[in-house]
């Protein structure tokens, strides 16, 4: 499970590319869209974080509980 926050967006679109699941563009800057974040999620979550030019993405990992 992964929680992801942007703050500082500059509008590269990188995010919404690796992870369009994920992310949205909500006037000119990006948004986590709210769907829950699965394993494969998580790591295409992630890569977007990575790839970030403003590194605007901030990305929580944690387990759900049983």
């Amino acid at each position: 499970m992964a929680d992801r926050r942007v703050t500082g967006c500059i509008s590269a679109g990188l995010c919404l590319a690796t992870a369009p699941d994920h992310f949205e563009f909500v006037g000119v800057r990006a948004r986590p869209t709210g769907e829950p974040v699965d394993e494969e999620g998580a790591v295409a979550v992630l890569d977007a974080a990575d790839r970030c030019p403003a590194a605007a993405i901030t990305v929580a990992t944690g387990s759900s509980p049983a």
